[in-house]
């Protein structure tokens, strides 16, 4: 969810096509990944290189939504140390305050619920970042 508020927020502001777009690539491949501490990884080295989103030419509340969504996923692949995890919700909580803040609804949840919990043993099914953006 976290992303399409992104990608919605990116387009409307004109933003896309643009440098943006390969920071929400790489947020991106955090559902598509076998391998969760390789995209840790790209993300470091992708922080480290726009020094926290900070060099990208986009609004600050934008910037913010992008250190949020990174902070929900890279808590999310550490949300079984104790008192790691509840961040992963807190960073959603305040990306959707941000999106809401400047007039972006929130998606539909529908879409978002199609990933059972129960696949792989309440991790979610792997889907392409394609099959979050139907209807």
């Amino acid at each position: 969810m976290a992303l399409t508020c992104i990608e919605a927020a990116a387009r409307a502001e004109g933003l896309t096509p643009g440098p943006i777009d390969d920071v929400v690539d790489l947020l991106w491949r955090f559902v598509e990944s076998e391998d969760l501490s390789a995209w840790e990884g790209e993300l470091v080295r992708m922080q480290d290189a726009t020094e926290g989103f900070a060099r990208l030419p986009v609004p600050d509340w934008v910037r913010q939504m992008l250190h949020e969504c990174a902070t929900h996923g890279d808590s999310y692949v550490c949300s079984a140390i104790e008192d790691v995890g509840p961040e992963s919700l807190r960073a959603l909580l305040r990306l959707f305050a941000i999106a809401e803040d400047h007039g972006y609804r929130l998606p539909d949840t529908q879409t978002f619920l199609q990933s059972s919990f129960a696949e792989l043993d309440g991790w979610g099914g792997r889907h392409p970042r394609d099959w979050y953006r139907r209807p």
